[in-house]
């Protein structure tokens, strides 16, 4: 259960990290969808 839950916390995360930088960051990278 708290494992799960650390996961999901994990990718949502990265997530809402992936957003910021696409809509508010420098676009840096040529390919913004490497993953």
């Amino acid at each position: 259960m708290l494992e799960s839950l650390q996961h999901f916390a994990c990718v949502l995360f990265s997530l809402l990290s992936n957003l910021f930088f696409l809509f508010c960051g420098p676009h840096r990278f040529d390919s913004p969808k490497d993953y």
